[in-house]
């Protein structure tokens, strides 16, 4: 039986996400292979959060990349990003996850993750000279508040509250234009 890596690291981030303690076997039944399977591929629990955590990291870093920040307006590079962003949100519940740091990797990580933050940031900071973004809001708290609305979005997804559909025009409606409602 052939099992596709990806597939199988998306659903055992949504598993550990919904359920951070869950046995092995568990988790293993969860996402559809034996518990034989799941050691043979990941020898440990750690080894199972390491790879899923790699995996979460990689695919945050390429929908950066897809959404091509530089381009154009930041309203239309955060439209990109929030796009490409979307389909992850098992990733973003898994990071949202306190998981503890198992591959020590929380220094490594961050320096990696670091001018991927700095051009989420420089979209931002842009955005605000061109006057598309507020400029009494800071940049670092849009970036935060991204993510937040990310990984709100996937939950309510998961929870049935929100339709898939309509996840990428909410979150960007309330980035864009505020939770307020404007005359008609």
């Amino acid at each position: 039986m052939s099992i596709d890596r990806d597939r199988l690291l998306e659903a055992l981030a949504a598993v550990l996400a919904e359920h951070p303690r869950l046995p092995m076997e568990q988790v293993a039944q969860a996402v559809g292979v034996s518990r034989a399977t799941l050691h043979r591929m990941y020898p440990s629990r750690d080894a199972v959060v390491c790879a899923v955590l790699e995996y979460a990291l990689e695919a945050a870093m390429q929908a950066i990349e897809r959404a091509d920040l530089e381009r154009g307006p930041a309203d239309e590079a955060l439209a990109r990003l929030v796009a490409e962003s979307v389909p992850q949100g098992s990733l973003h519940l898994f990071l949202a996850t306190d998981r503890g740091e198992p591959c020590g990797a929380s220094a490594a990580t961050d320096a990696r993750w670091e001018p991927h933050r700095q051009r989420l940031l420089a979209m931002f900071r842009r955005g605000q000279e061109e006057g598309v973004f507020r400029v009494d809001l800071p940049a670092r708290w849009m970036l935060d508040a991204t993510g937040a609305l990310l990984v709100a979005s996937a939950e309510s997804v998961r929870a049935g509250r929100l339709a898939p559909a309509s996840v990428t025009e909410s979150v960007l409606g309330v980035l864009l234009d505020g939770t307020r409602r404007r005359a008609a």
